[in-house]
């Protein structure tokens, strides 16, 4: 079970076995479908932040 609670999503999968190559497949699986676009917001600007 994968979740990321601040946004309310989850993702639930159920395999007969839980070995290390499942996990695996898992976390490439994640990788190329929930972070394959990244979401980002604008960059602050550090040229007129006064210290």
């Amino acid at each position: 079970m994968f979740r990321e609670p601040k946004s309310g999503w989850r993702r639930v999968t159920a395999r007969p076995r839980r070995t290390k190559a499942d996990w695996a497949n898992e976390l490439a699986d994640l990788m190329r479908t929930r972070n394959a676009k990244p979401q980002r917001g604008p960059r602050p600007s550090m040229r007129n932040n006064a210290v």
